[in-house]
């Protein structure tokens, strides 16, 4: 019977494993900054999304591999037992003290007040509790954490995909300035202005004209 009951605890643990992943580690912050920058680059299935993904889930089990490492040896140091529930509870208040860290290092404070807040609403303890670390639930932080590393994600798109925005504008503007004229002999000149963009953002004429005589 008790085997059986490890077999369930274990089989439900890795069924819930990639959402885990997805949501409770950087692997969502990877995901996010990829796919903006290919669709900055204008690619829109090269490469593809397996591909994409797969890079960002060995990045992500490299930054993890230390917080990895050590709830690995918290559960071998504690004897975890999935046949006891007290076990599997006290695991995660305690084993998972270095998982706990990194969600709080990399989670706004704002957002781990709003959950903390909102688990303790139809609670008995005190709304008015001065929030420490050491007793924040796993179970605000996820949230908190997830929220947090999209916000940044987009962050990083966003200055990811500034230079194309500006270099697509410069050439916006190129063939905007693009025109016929009439040279002093009667015959149609092509006129192209062709813009670059200085250092300072701004953008200015580097060819003043280019003539190309259309018969």
């Amino acid at each position: 019977m008790s085997n059986s009951i490890s077999l369930i605890a274990i089989l439900s643990l890795f069924t819930l494993l990639p959402f885990i992943i997805a949501s409770g580690t950087c692997f969502i912050k990877f995901s996010i900054v990829f796919v903006i920058v290919r669709n900055a680059l204008g690619l829109q299935q090269v490469p593809s999304n397996m591909t994409l993904n797969g890079i960002a889930l060995l990045l992500s089990m490299f930054v993890m591999m230390p917080v990895g490492k050590e709830i690995y040896n918290n559960s071998q140091n504690e004897n975890l037992s999935f046949n006891n529930v007290a076990s599997v509870v006290n695991f995660v208040e305690t084993g998972m003290s270095g998982y706990k860290s990194y969600l709080i290092k990399y989670s706004e404070p704002e957002l781990v007040s709003f959950f903390e807040k909102i688990q303790k609403v139809n609670s008995s303890e005190d709304n008015e509790e001065i929030i420490d670390d050491e007793n924040i639930s796993i179970f605000s932080l996820l949230p908190a954490y997830a929220l947090s590393e999209i916000k940044s994600a987009f962050i990083i798109g966003f200055y990811i995909y500034l230079p194309f925005v500006v270099v697509d504008s410069g050439y916006i503007q190129r063939s905007v300035n693009v025109r016929y004229d009439d040279d002093e002999s009667g015959n149609h000149i092509y006129t192209d202005k062709i813009n670059s963009v200085c250092r300072d953002g701004r953008l200015d004429n580097v060819i003043e004209r280019t003539h190309f005589t259309i018969f």
